[in-house]
């Protein structure tokens, strides 16, 4: 989505290509995940993993949460602060934003022979003022525009632009050490205030707990806490090495024998056929968590005599974090264990963002994320996000049509062509509005 690639000119945020080429293999996963076709391969495991690519939304929030932390910390002492950010902001967003917005309602208007609606949740000042999501939240379903294209999708542009309009209020007024805390607080209370507002909602599986922008903070706040941990001075924390020590391998052993007594609770219901496949997902989790405990206990001990041991073993942690949380999700996905109300999304790209941000070594996650094609496609994912599900209502009238009723083609043929076609489209669409619509706007930067 919306990323800041052209923000390089913080006074210590460095260019790391590497979330270029995270940012690209997201906006893959989640089209990816919007192009399967469901009544092909709905109910097999494999189905709903990939096609659980709108959990991505979470990666780009990530992203976003790090990289504007990071510009606004390394320039709130600048006197044009606020003007700065405010207006390379939406030199970046506006433009395309707008356009596309403008498309659907001009189609709907005189190609559909609809009405414009001024009032009521469906009406186009939801988007010109950045609140679909809210939108979305108070009608407690998707909203209605045009049958040719779609913006619902928007929803997660909004949640960003309220999050640009408000945090650097927040940075330029609250110390570092209270923007930690408060991180730390939104992203513990990611998974209840979800759940609280599914309940207020009355559907505690709805799209409330989904688009709110009070419920996709935490993976933002994730992201910014990377941020200021990159920003600490861990030479004043050499001393206190020794006193971590001990409450580290402390902490990972108490949550290991809590972990253990779940596992061995859980063990009745691995043994039940009947049984639900959340519940059996539980007891193959658990050992996961134990596991990331012991690599997370080992790494800090025989990192002990270490000057720079907490790093060392904050990003250990991260790595231990990630992917037990990646296993989570997987299993969560294929198998039906509610993931989109959880923070395990969150923990798995906030960790993999400090992990690509912290590590200078040529490691299997760096060169993964480096590679040239998955660079190339986020430098464009801005474009791609806005245009992929855009035309989803055309594709489902067309190529979708094509191969798999009139061609009747294998379904599996037929899959791969869409995704192909309905790529590529995305892609074209993507390149043209960089070179007539975004670039000549972000010139105006400088």
């Amino acid at each position: 989505m919306n990323q800041l690639n052209d923000e390089k000119t913080a006074v210590t945020l460095k260019h790391i290509p590497a979330l270029d080429g995270l940012r690209g293999f997201a906006i893959l996963a989640l089209a990816l995940g919007h192009f399967m076709i469901a009544q092909n391969w709905n109910g097999k495991p494999l189905f709903h993993i990939i096609s659980g690519g709108w959990i991505f939304v979470d990666c780009f929030f990530a992203l976003s949460g790090f990289l504007v932390t990071s510009i606004l910390l390394d320039t709130r002492r600048r006197p044009d602060y606020f003007r700065r950010f405010y207006k390379r902001r939406q030199l970046r967003i506006l433009p395309l934003y707008l356009f596309a917005v403008l498309a659907v309602f001009l189609v709907s208007f005189f190609i559909e022979g609809r009405r414009v609606e001024l009032t009521g949740y469906d009406s186009l000042l939801w988007y010109l003022f950045y609140l679909p999501n809210l939108a979305i939240t108070l009608k407690g379903g998707w909203l209605d525009h045009s049958s040719y294209l779609g913006i619902n999708h928007f929803w997660a542009v909004g949640v960003e632009e309220q999050f640009y309009l408000l945090w650097p209020l927040v940075v330029y007024f609250i110390p570092r050490r209270g923007l930690m805390f408060l991180a730390a607080a939104i992203l513990a209370l990611g998974t209840p205030i979800r759940l609280l507002t599914g309940y207020i909602a009355g559907d505690i599986w709805g799209l409330a707990p989904y688009t709110s922008t009070w419920c996709r903070m935490d993976a933002i706040a994730a992201g910014a806490m990377v941020a200021m941990l990159l920003r600490l001075d861990w030479g004043k924390a050499y001393a206190a090495n020794r006193r971590a020590l001990k409450p580290i391998l402390a902490a990972c052993f108490s949550f290991s024998l809590l972990i253990m007594f779940l596992l061995a609770w859980s063990i009745p219901a691995l043994l039940n056929p009947a049984a639900p496949a959340a519940v059996k997902i539980d007891f193959f989790c658990y050992a996961a968590y134990i596991a990331g405990f012991g690599y997370t206990a080992y790494k800090t001990y025989i990192s002990r005599n270490q000057p720079d041991m907490l790093p060392f073993v904050l990003r250990e942690s991260c790595k231990a974090i990630f992917t037990v949380m990646l296993i989570r999700m997987i299993f969560d996905l294929g198998w039906g264990g509610g993931q989109e109300k959880f923070t395990h999304s969150t923990l798995c790209f906030g960790s993999l963002v400090y992990i690509l941000a912290t590590t200078h070594t040529q490691t299997f996650l760096r060169k993964f994320f480096e590679n040239r094609f998955l660079v190339h496609i986020g430098f464009f994912s801005y474009g791609i996000y806005l245009f992929h599900h855009l035309f989803r209502p055309i594709f489902g009238r067309t190529i979708e049509q094509w191969f798999f009723i009139d061609a009747a083609l294998n379904p599996f043929l037929a899959q791969f062509l869409y995704i192909v076609t309905a790529g590529l489209v995305a892609y074209v669409f993507a390149r043209l509005s960089w070179v007539l619509i975004e670039q000549p706007f972000i010139r105006l930067k400088k």
